[in-house]
């Protein structure tokens, strides 16, 4: 039997699905990968060998092996910034509020989940530090540091004490509500000036402080931001997505 990792454009296609499912519940990655592989029982060889290799010590994409299984959870302190709490979870990492003692001030210091620790989900949080560190507009979190604690990746960025945009927006004339929506547009077109596209725009992304004077905006998680040009940020280009992937 002719090995389908051999072949060079079965292991493009394959790669392309392991991409897309790799970081899926077990479910949602079977249905995913029937979808993506139909009857073609090479492609999904392929693709199932790709998911073995990365559940082992053997990195499918690199020649170096990152295994976050066997890590426990975020410790009480890393890097000098002591944790307080627990303020958001998505579906790849948690996001806590934190104290930073030099400069003394409290920050947002975002993690991949425990459980959820993969060599994709450390690229893309080093992705998105990338992605952030181009952007300098009041509208858009700031990110101040980023780095790994004992293998541990993180970002440490803005503190935004605020509400989704649903929620505030509820208590507002509909004047501050077109306001809004104007920096919304305003902070989104600096992003696309700077060839950053966020692709998960929604309004608990869309978070709205009370200002001295009016509410302030501040568009949070390019978690999943695509770059339109990626080499110069990042040799993982393996992380950008097709128009048939889900993210």
């Amino acid at each position: 039997m002719i090995n389908p990792l051999r072949d060079p454009a079965m292991l493009q296609r394959a790669r392309d699905i392991f991409q897309a499912v790799c970081d899926l519940e077990t479910k949602e990655q079977s249905i995913s990968i029937d979808r993506a592989c139909g009857s073609e029982a090479d492609l999904r060889r392929a693709v199932e060998a790709l998911l073995l290799a990365d559940r082992s010590d053997d990195d499918p994409l690199s020649d170096r092996a990152i295994d976050y299984s066997q890590q426990s959870g975020v410790p009480d302190a890393i890097d000098g910034y002591r944790i307080i709490r627990e303020i958001g979870r998505g579906g790849m990492s948690v996001v806590y509020e934190a104290e930073q003692h030099a400069p003394d001030r409290r920050v947002a210091l975002k993690v991949i989940r425990p459980e959820r620790w993969t060599k994709t989900l450390r690229a893309r949080l080093k992705r998105e530090a990338e992605l952030l560190g181009m952007l300098q507009h009041p509208g858009i979190g700031q990110v101040y540091q980023a780095g790994e604690f004992e293998g541990r990746p993180y970002i440490v960025m803005e503190l935004i004490e605020g509400e989704p945009l649903l929620i505030a927006g509820n208590r507002l004339t509909l004047q501050k509500k077109i306001e809004l929506l104007i920096k919304v547009i305003d902070a989104v077109h600096h992003a696309h000036q700077k060839g950053v596209i966020h692709r998960d725009l929604k309004p608990s992304n869309l978070l709205v402080e009370q200002g001295v004077r009016e509410p302030v905006l501040k568009v949070i998680d390019f978690g999943i931001a695509k770059a339109l040009e990626d080499e110069p940020l990042t040799d993982l280009t393996l992380l950008q997505t097709r128009v048939d992937q889900v993210m």
